[in-house]
C-alpha cells in the first residue's frame, strides 16, 4: 500500500467472498476490479474500510491473468456528525451542490484538502493543489468532512472573481435594470457577499421600495424623521457634497457619533446593516437618489 506499506492477509483468514446474488446481480467485489483492470487503471485510492476488499481483489485479479493497481488506503471519511459519510447521512449530490450555487472550484478545494492538511491557502488553483499533493502525507486517520470549510473556498473564490464573471451568478437575484448600473452595482458589493443570493440584501441601492427587515425598520425608527429631515438638508447645503463633509457636517448638527450617527445612514441607503464602505455608498447612487432614500427613510421612520 502506499501509504500503509506492506500489508499481508493471510487467505485461510479470508472467507469465500460473494461476488454474484442470488438475483443475478454483481456484487462490488468483482466488476470494480476487472473494471479498473480493463480500464488500465494503474493507482486506486479509497477509504481503510476496503482494506480487506483490496485483498479479495488482489487474489482476484491475480487469478484473472491481470496486474492489480498500486493502492493507497487513506483514512475513511466521515460526516459531521462523526458517522461515515453517505447518502444516508446526509452527504451532497453534486447536482445539489450546484444547484445550490456552489463555485465548482471550492468543491474542489473542499476534496483535494482532506486529510492532507500540508497544502497551505495559497494552493487556489487545480495546477497548484496538483503541485501541492504528496500521497505520502494523506492521512491515515479518520478525517471529518467540513460543509463550512468548503463554503469558506467558496466565498474566497467568489470574491476573486472579475465583474464580468461575478455578475451572471447574481443576476437572477437581481431585478431589471440599466446593464451598466448592474455591473456597477456587482462591483460595489462583491466584496461583501458570502453567496450570490446576498445581494438581495442591498437591492435598495436598485430599488427604493425594495422591502426592509424588520431590524433595519428598527434603525430608522429609532433615528427619527427629524434626522432624516436635517441630513437631507445639509446635504443640499453643501456646495460640492461627499460623504465626509456630509457626515461632519451631521455630526455637528445633530450631535451624534459613531454607530448612532452612521447606522441610519447606512440603512437608510442601502437597507442593509453591514456593508460597503459608505463613502462608495453615496459615489454609486448620486445625490438624487441620495436625497430620495432620505426622505424615504423620513417617511418610514414616521411608520
Amino acid at each position: 500500500d502506499l501509504l500503509h506499506g506492506d500489508i499481508t492477509f493471510a487467505l485461510r483468514d479470508l472467507d469465500d467472498p460473494v461476488v454474484v446474488r442470488s438475483d443475478g446481480s454483481f456484487t462490488f467485489l468483482l466488476p470494480n476490479a476487472v473494471d479498473d483492470a480493463l480500464d488500465g487503471i494503474t493507482h486506486a485510492l479509497r477509504g481503510d474500510d476496503h482494506l480487506t476488499n483490496s485483498a479479495y481483489q488482489v487474489w482476484m485479479l491475480q487469478q484473472l491473468g491481470y496486474t492489480p493497481p498500486h493502492y493507497l488506503h487513506h483514512g475513511l471519511l466521515l460526516g459531521q456528525n462523526g458517522a461515515k459519510l453517505s447518502k444516508r447521512s446526509g452527504s451532497h449530490s453534486v447536482a445539489e451542490l450546484r444547484e445550490a450555487g456552489l463555485l465548482p472550484g471550492a468543491l474542489v478545494q473542499a476534496m483535494a484538502r482532506l486529510g492532507h492538511p500540508n497544502i497551505s491557502d495559497e494552493a487556489d488553483r487545480i495546477d497548484k493543489l496538483v503541485a501541492a499533493f504528496d500521497a505520502e502525507r494523506v492521512a491515515t486517520g479518520a478525517v471529518r468532512w467540513s460543509d463550512d470549510e468548503m463554503w469558506r473556498w467558496h466565498t474566497r473564490l467568489l470574491h476573486a472573481l472579475d465583474v464580468d464573471a461575478l455578475l451572471p451568478l447574481i443576476r437572477p437575484h437581481l431585478p431589471a435594470g440599466d446593464a451598466e448600473q448592474l455591473r456597477r452595482f456587482a462591483a460595489l458589493v462583491g466584496q461583501n457577499i458570502e453567496r450570490a443570493e446576498d445581494v438581495t440584501h442591498y437591492l435598495r441601492l436598485l430599488d427604493i421600495e425594495a422591502p426592509l427587515g424588520e431590524e433595519a425598520l428598527t434603525v430608522l425608527r429609532e433615528a427619527g424623521a427629524d434626522f432624516f429631515r436635517l441630513a437631507a438638508e445639509l446635504w443640499q447645503a453643501l456646495d460640492a457634497p461627499n460623504w465626509q463633509d456630509w457626515l461632519a457636517a451631521l455630526k455637528a448638527r445633530s450631535g451624534l457619533k459613531g454607530k448612532a450617527l452612521f447606522m441610519p445612514l447606512r440603512v437608510a441607503l442601502s437597507g442593509a446593516m453591514h456593508g460597503p464602505a459608505m463613502s462608495d455608498l453615496v459615489e454609486f447612487l448620486g445625490g438624487d437618489a441620495l436625497l430620495a432614500r432620505m426622505n424615504d427613510a423620513k417617511r418610514r421612520s414616521e411608520a
